[in-house]
């Protein structure tokens, strides 16, 4: 992959920390940023990363554009990778269109770093001869100045071909890239399981995060029902995966995350949802709920308090737009 190009859509905290790690193994003007609020000091500075896992002022240099055109007429040819990074709350469809001048047909490599169900979908669709790399993040980063960003020491990414009946070779290179580079990497044959266990904390405590703007623990503390409302909710989503005929996730592991949203009262932990609804941003509200609910209308199965819960943070992203 050394030689090889690189192009980084969606440049905030994971954009930025993926491309240092990618920086390890392909030649900084191989890889290309697509940099939108802090492409002025991206442009200028490159990005630094202050990490308790890698340490302290780590920099790299990509070639910074304004978008996937500019970056295609630069780089003058297809790109070998593609990474989406940008959140979920952008319209799939026009997300994967917007690709179309960096991707080569039947050969570029597009890795999805993006959170909630059916996110590559899209992609499959408008690119059905192309490696579709399905990637689970967890980690712990935020963007605190432009082209900033500060890490702890959470990392670590779940990856695998979408479908899982793809080739797994692209899955695999891509994660022996990322792993060079520092990178905490587990390669699944069928990475849907890890996407679906995910879901099921931010199927519901997202949208539980952005209403109450409370923490995991704070809510529990809120109301002697909080905790078996949430393990119905929470018990939907788990229904809704073995519908889909993904394994794995069921009552036993529903029971074991909730335990850990117990052992973080009395204030816990404030998802993405909460950071976005309170500076009133768009929030990925398709992606992480909408979706679920969606695949369970269409295995019938009955999901009464995640639809109610997808109702209200659908309403609440949609006060955003109009205010």
């Amino acid at each position: 992959m050394g030689d090889q190009s690189c192009l980084v859509v969606g440049c905030g905290a994971v954009g930025i920390l993926y491309t240092y790690i990618l920086s390890h193994h392909l030649k900084q003007s191989n890889i290309y940023a697509v940099c939108r609020s802090n492409h002025a000091a991206a442009s200028e500075n490159g990005f630094r990363i202050d990490s308790e896992a890698w340490g302290q002022g780590l920099t790299c240099k990509p070639v910074v554009v304004g978008s996937v055109g500019e970056a295609a007429e630069k780089h003058g040819r297809a790109f070998d990778y593609i990474l989406v990074c940008t959140k979920s709350s952008a319209d799939p469809s026009q997300m994967a269109a917007m690709l179309a001048p960096a991707v080569a047909m039947g050969s570029t490599r597009i890795a999805l770093f993006q959170n909630g169900i059916a996110v590559e979908d899209c992609y499959a669709r408008a690119y059905p001869t192309n490696p579709i790399i399905s990637v689970v993040v967890y980690v712990k980063a935020t963007e605190v100045a432009k082209a900033v960003v500060e890490h702890n020491n959470v990392e670590q990414l779940h990856l695998g071909s979408y479908p899982s009946s793809a080739p797994s070779t692209p899955a695999r290179e891509l994660g022996d890239a990322l792993a060079s580079g520092g990178a905490s990497v587990t390669v699944h044959d069928d990475v849907q399981t890890e996407r679906w266990s995910k879901a099921l904390i931010n199927s519901v405590w997202n949208p539980l995060s952005a209403l109450t703007r409370l923490g995991d623990g704070a809510f529990l503390m809120s109301d002697d029902g909080a905790e078996e409302a949430a393990r119905v909710m929470m018990r939907e989503t788990a229904a809704i995966a073995r519908a889909c005929g993904v394994a794995g996730i069921d009552d036993e592991l529903v029971e074991r995350q909730l335990a850990r949203n117990v052992a973080r009262k009395p204030v816990g932990q404030k998802m993405s949802m909460y950071f976005d609804a309170v500076a009133g941003r768009p929030m990925e509200v398709d992606a992480i709920i909408g979706n679920v609910v969606q695949l369970g209308e269409q295995h019938k199965v009955p999901t009464p308090s995640l639809k109610l819960l997808y109702l209200l943070v659908k309403a609440l992203n949609n006060s955003f737009a109009v205010s």
